[in-house]
């Protein structure tokens, strides 16, 4: 089966280029795939991926919808005899390009959202005055209508729409009425790539709390800093580290340096595997997620998670109090008093450690894959 993926940028550091990497890689292994990859910005990054497909990227880099690119698709496909389109990246706005031209030309296409259906509403409000509180709402109701315009082309046009979790169906219904396309409508979760930590290695870990992610505004990093700053005074002897990088960063450094916040390391982009299996407690407060890829890296190798409670398909992988802690949003009082709980009781730490690594399993990439499979022969 000859597959062509299209992502915004590829390879690149991103959670969708990861999983398109870990996938594409598993389904050329068995010997039953060939995948192509079609882009409009080529990164620089190094993934086993490139080794094994071809790399297609639209010539017009400053006008993505332009003539020249919808001929470059229809040329690709046609060249390539596809058996199937993966439309990676769903917020990229070229579903009229490389999913309408797949569709015309009776390609299967696969539609992938790997976000919440409602994360446009999630971005900063500024509440300072009236002005900016219209500014705002005018803002919301742009981006629900191009949203809602961009859901429905795919929903009519794609063979499966695929969620990372079931639980993002009732967020999708609330952009776009799904009555017509219900049948459509499938999930499947996001793989780990990484094998499990021996469980006998989780009283050798060091005393570090740890987040991986981008450093942007939707992580909400700054929130944690400022938990740090008042959970450090509790725990001297722990560190914060931070493994990622981004627009960000340059504030959040300043932000440690004004606040005279202790024991901060900021990593920059680098390989999370060594510093999972060091640390004990992984923090997430992101604003909204799709997933958590890294929540679930963190859990495989035995570093618990405290999260806030902002994102559907959190549930899907934490259960509170059995595999990690949940935190209802904002509430900063409860993230830091359960933390220090878990920095401080090692038999609960190791309990739950011990949960996170059993519970995750499923996500496995070889189970993920199987979903693939199922879902690439219907």
């Amino acid at each position: 089966m000859k597959i062509l993926f299209y992502l915004v940028r590829f390879p690149a550091f991103g959670g969708i280029e990861s999983v398109t990497n870990i996938i594409g890689t598993e389904l050329i292994s068995s010997g039953d795939y060939f995948i192509d990859i079609i882009t409009n910005i080529r990164g620089d990054r190094d993934m086993s991926l490139m080794h094994h497909a071809n790399l297609f990227v639209f010539p017009n880099s400053t006008n993505w919808y332009s003539g020249e690119n919808r001929k470059y698709m229809k040329n690709v496909l046609e060249e390539g005899h596809y058996d199937a389109l993966v439309y990676q990246d769903s917020y990229s706005g070229m579903e009229r390009i490389v999913v309408g031209e797949a569709f015309n030309k009776s390609i299967p296409v696969y539609a992938f959202e790997h976000n919440s259906p409602l994360w446009f509403a999630s971005n900063n409000k500024r509440k300072s005055n009236m002005i900016n509180m219209l500014m705002d709402a005018m803002v919301l109701r742009k981006r629900l209508f191009h949203n809602r315009r961009s859901k429905k082309f795919l929903l009519e046009h794609c063979t499966k729409y695929v969620l990372l979790s079931d639980k993002f169906k009732d967020d999708l219904r609330k952009v776009v009425n799904t009555d017509p396309y219900i049948g459509k409508i499938t999930s499947i979760p996001n793989p780990i790539a990484y094998s499990p930590i021996e469980e006998s290695k989780l009283g050798e870990k060091d005393n570090v709390i740890l987040t991986v992610c981008q450093l942007n505004k939707t992580k909400n990093v700054s929130l944690m800093l400022e938990m740090w700053a008042a959970l450090s005074k509790r725990l001297p002897s722990w560190r914060y580290v931070i493994v990622g990088d981004g627009v960000e960063r340059v504030a959040l450094e300043q932000q440690v340096r004004d606040n005279e916040i202790p024991n901060v390391e900021f990593v920059g982009f680098a390989n999370p595997q060594p510093y999972y299996e060091k640390a004990k407690i992984f923090w997430m407060a992101s604003k909204h997620e799709g997933w958590g890829m890294t929540l679930v890296e963190a859990m495989q190798k035995g570093c618990v998670p405290v999260v806030m409670n902002t994102f559907s398909s959190l549930t899907d992988i934490v259960n509170n109090g059995e595999n990690g802690i949940i935190v209802p949003a904002n509430d900063t009082k409860t993230f830091e008093d359960n933390s220090y709980l878990l920095a401080s009781e090692k038999d609960y730490y190791i309990k739950l450690a011990q949960n996170a690594i059993n519970s995750v399993e499923r996500f496995n990439v070889k189970q993920v894959v199987m979903q693939w499979n199922a879902l690439l022969s219907y």
